[in-house]
């Protein structure tokens, strides 16, 4: 642990995921998040090799079997989620350190790099930030070997963009003024965008509020 302090003052909470095989009328080659408080604060799935995985994320003082059963009561009225056999749950620890404002990117000779760094996007993933800071920390870890002198001060400093962006994610301004936001409200119908749009505050009013410190229910 290289901030102990730090990681400590963290808001923690869990995530669980479920493996189904099913009938299932989900889009496959989509990964579908549910802006739905009163399912989960955190309710997605995806089709992905013949099967139906589906992640819900809860307090610690929660039960994870009552979020489960409302997204699988969601799925199978709205997509038609039938015929399920559980073939594996997984569950851990997790926290979004971003929205908190904690970014850790080791010391003069240990990089951290994605989410051991604070670093992911606006819906919890990881993987393409992971690949940027790695690619930096690799190119600054081969500098430094030419240089012969420890990395850490110029990945901090090759980082910083990196961090920037990821902080500004999660600004309510921002995510309010997103692009992709706008864009994907205009293929929604007339009618159902209120509803939407609801939603879509509460969940930005939430990400809000994880960012002074607090982490509300619903």
């Amino acid at each position: 642990m290289l901030d102990p302090v730090g990681r400590a003052n963290l808001k923690w909470s869990f995530a669980v995921q479920d493996l189904y095989e099913c009938a299932c009328d989900l889009e496959p080659g989509y990964w579908h998040y549910f802006v739905d408080p009163k399912i989960s604060w955190y309710p997605c799935a995806y089709r992905k090799d013949g099967f139906l995985i589906m992640d819900v994320a809860l307090k610690s003082e929660e039960k994870a079997f009552h979020h489960i059963e409302r997204f699988k009561n969601f799925l199978k009225h709205r997509f038609g989620f039938r015929d399920a056999t559980l073939l594996r749950r997984m569950g851990c620890r997790v926290t979004f350190p971003a929205p908190q404002r904690w970014f850790h990117f080791g010391t003069n000779r240990i990089l951290l790099a994605g989410e051991a760094g604070g670093l992911f996007n606006l819906f919890g993933e990881g993987i393409s930030s992971a690949m940027a800071s790695g690619a930096i920390a690799g190119q600054v870890s081969a500098k430094s070997i030419h240089q012969k002198t420890p990395p850490g001060s110029m990945y901090r400093k090759e980082i910083e963009p990196e961090r920037f962006k990821t902080a500004q994610q999660f600004t309510l301004k921002s995510m309010l003024s997103d692009s992709r936001m706008k864009d994907a409200l205009r293929n929604i119908p007339l009618l159902n965008r209120p509803i939407i749009m609801k939603d879509m505050i509460k969940w930005l009013f939430f990400i809000n509020k994880m960012g002074q410190g607090g982490l509300p229910n619903g």
